[in-house]
């Protein structure tokens, strides 16, 4: 858990190889630590690394599948990698357990599914 919460640490100070190299270590210590794979998602996701971070959310949801919030970035991830069908799944199943996707993320989702 301290190299999880060093990679927080590291992440929120901008310091991005140190956090990445914090999160492996704490998954390394932990393998179903899903925190410390949604960390890696996380730090993925912020520098733009989709594929990365599409990995690491779904090492984390294998984990922890109730997490609405890795559901709902996993949408943003496949409609980025125009995968539209699957972000919609991701975020039904996000709103489902009670993260609120953004509306205008929906509407733009549905217009890409050629919904109105």
């Amino acid at each position: 858990m301290a190299h999880y919460n060093l990679g927080i640490a590291f992440f929120m100070t901008g310091q991005f190889n140190k956090a990445e190299n914090a999160f492996i270590k704490a998954i390394g210590i932990n393998p179903r630590l899903n925190k410390a794979w949604s960390g890696l998602g996380d730090l993925y996701f912020h520098n733009r690394q989709l594929e990365k971070a599409r990995i690491s959310y779904l090492k984390s949801l294998e984990i922890d599948p109730l997490e609405g919030r890795i559901h709902n970035n996993l949408a943003v991830i496949y409609y980025y990698e125009k995968k539209f069908p699957e972000a919609l799944q991701h975020v039904k199943e996000a709103e489902k357990l009670g993260f609120p996707a953004n509306e205008e993320f929906k509407k733009e989702l549905k217009k890409s599914l050629g919904e109105k």
